[in-house]
């Protein structure tokens, strides 16, 4: 399974298998969950890693 994030600025990070771990290693500083409230309730939607928010999506291929 591939991730990919992006911060608020529009800078991408492309992540393997574990978005947390990686994350904490491409970036500096203390990491946190971001949620969002949606219709349905709060959704954990990515990461806060220092002064960075990076919203993380999961990456499928349109064939199989």
């Amino acid at each position: 399974m591939n991730f990919i994030g992006q911060d608020q600025y529009g800078f991408y990070y492309h992540i393997d298998k574990h978005p947390r771990k990686e994350l904490k290693e491409m970036l500096p500083g203390r990491i946190r969950k971001m949620y969002m409230d949606t219709k349905k309730g709060v959704k954990h939607i990515g990461y806060v890693v220092g002064n960075l928010w990076v919203e993380v999506y999961e990456v499928k291929a349109w064939r199989k």
